[in-house]
């Protein structure tokens, strides 16, 4: 396992300035005062490495237990921040996080004096396929039902192609459609394509194709294509169907247009 040399943050005067260096859209995040580390897993195998390069992993045991059991692919590489935080949860200075990473003995004393938590924000590879250039946004996801479909992924949320970035754009959420055996077959696909859990939703990787019904298509700020689709349910899974042939965004945003074409001609 050999680490990658992170992409690190640049100065901004403002953020108005970041924003337009990137095009005049981009994300956010949170600095939190802690130590940037890189995870790396094949297997049961786990390695961790500092923002120089240099192997922390017998400094975090409870990282390297929490990969484990927590990322469900065969080989990843991760990257986040992780804090020390005092008994009451609260993140402590950055001085403290430090005396975890210089000791080499009395781990087990450390892990009570000093717990850490981890905060991921990037996935760089997973399972034989590069995510560097890509948009971390190109995901989809589904929910766990209630009631009798507790312990069932079946929320899903539905996603068209940007033809002109190869994002996936969410356009809709739908838990109609399949039937009970088809929904627990589905949760088992799923959870193999999930890449994290977020509460009750699980992010997975866009490999899982379907033809979706629709009554119409609404103008929505909820999502970032501006569009929802109105009562969508599911009428086919499509295996015959790659990620690429999904429709896109653009033919969405047009059948959407033509709707008040039609709308004006009654």
């Amino acid at each position: 396992m050999r680490p990658l040399k992170p992409m690190l943050a640049q100065m901004a005067e403002s953020p108005r300035e970041a924003i337009e260096e990137h095009g005049g859209e981009t994300a956010f995040e949170y600095k939190l005062d802690g130590a940037r580390i890189q995870i790396h897993k094949v297997g049961e195998k786990v390695k961790v490495f500092s923002r120089r390069l240099t192997d922390v992993t017998d400094s975090l045991p409870e990282i390297v237990q929490a990969v484990r059991e927590g990322v469900k692919a065969h080989e990843a590489v991760l990257e986040g921040e992780v804090i020390a935080v005092g008994r009451d949860g609260h993140p402590l200075p950055f001085q403290h996080l430090m005396r975890r990473f210089r000791r080499v003995y009395e781990i087990e004393k450390m892990l009570r004096e000093i717990p850490v938590k981890l905060y991921l924000f990037d996935l760089l590879y997973v399972d034989g396929e590069s995510l560097i250039d890509e948009p971390y946004l190109e995901i989809t996801a589904a929910e766990y039902g209630y009631g009798r479909r507790h312990g069932w992924l079946s929320d899903y949320y539905l996603a068209a192609r940007d033809e002109e970035t190869g994002e996936f754009l969410v356009v809709g959420k739908t838990f109609k459609g399949l039937t009970d055996q088809e929904i627990i077959e589905m949760t088992e696909r799923l959870k193999r394509l999930a890449i994290m859990e977020e509460g009750n939703r699980v992010v997975v990787k866009p490999e899982i194709v379907v033809e979706v019904a629709y009554n119409e298509i609404q103008k929505s700020p909820k999502y970032k294509c501006g569009m929802a689709l109105r009562f969508a349910r599911i009428t086919r899974i499509r295996d015959d169907k790659s990620p690429e042939e999904v429709d896109t965004i653009q033919k969405v945003r047009k059948i959407y247009e033509k709707q008040f074409e039609k709308k004006a001609r009654l």
